[in-house]
């Protein structure tokens, strides 16, 4: 009993840090651009814990997996779709209006700063977990925790790569989705001389490469479990 609690503790344990390093990356592209960041989140769920630094506020979820940096220009839908767990923000956003609705229009110009920030986080994950898992090799112990360490590595390989599909989930989309609605938005531009509404043309995208992005979905899916079972027979 005390192996497995070891084990699934050392999973949570590594899964929240790859989460972390991909959010870090997010939020590092969003320094670089200049985007105005108010929430930075690793986890689902409603807030376990949240603290302030610098002027954004950092969260915690209650429901591991996922997380997201939210800058002026997209809070302002998830408050209309998530208003209790952002409730805190909606009185910032009020004295800001004027600030929020500049950065919104100035952000989605910015195809390239918007490109980079949905672009380094799953690569920055994909690097620093090729380099564990790397590193993991190494170790040849038959312990449990080893083996859920380098599984849930594993996960998060396959995670960073899946994130990097045009696949929209709803009305979250993955970052590769975002990646594609951007070069559109930016294609759009350049043919028609004006700037496209981004929920029209994603939600026209989202019927065409949402299937497609499912299809390249599944051989990965069937590589991690593949690998799932390797770990599972090893001992």
């Amino acid at each position: 009993m005390a192996e497995i609690f070891i084990a699934l503790l050392v999973a949570v344990a590594t899964s929240f840090m790859c989460t972390l390093v991909h959010e870090s990356g997010h939020l590092l592209a969003a320094r670089i651009g200049g985007l105005p960041v108010l929430v930075f989140r690793i986890w689902g769920g409603r807030p376990l814990l949240r603290f302030k630094i610098r002027g954004v506020f950092v969260e915690l979820g209650r429901q591991p997996g996922g997380g997201g940096v939210f800058v002026l220009s997209t809070i302002a839908r998830r408050l209309v779709r998530e208003r209790e767990v952002y409730a805190h923000l909606r009185e910032r956003l009020e004295q800001d209006s004027r600030l929020s609705e500049e950065a919104a229009q100035v952000a989605t110009r910015r195809y390239g700063i918007w490109t980079l920030f949905f672009a380094l986080g799953p690569v920055v994950e994909a690097l620093s977990v090729g380099t564990a898992l790397y590193f993991a090799q190494d170790i040849q112990r038959d312990e449990l925790w080893v083996k859920w360490m380098k599984l849930t590595l594993h996960l998060h390989l396959f995670i960073a790569f899946a994130s990097l599909l045009p696949v929209r989930l709803g009305k979250a989309g993955m970052d590769g989705f975002n990646l594609c609605l951007m070069f559109t938005l930016k294609i759009g531009k350049w043919a028609t001389g004006r700037y496209l509404d981004p929920d029209v043309v994603g939600q026209k995208l989202s019927k065409v490469l949402t299937p497609v992005g499912i299809l390249l979905l599944l051989p990965m899916a069937f590589a991690f479990l593949r690998i799932s079972a390797q770990l599972g027979l090893s001992s």
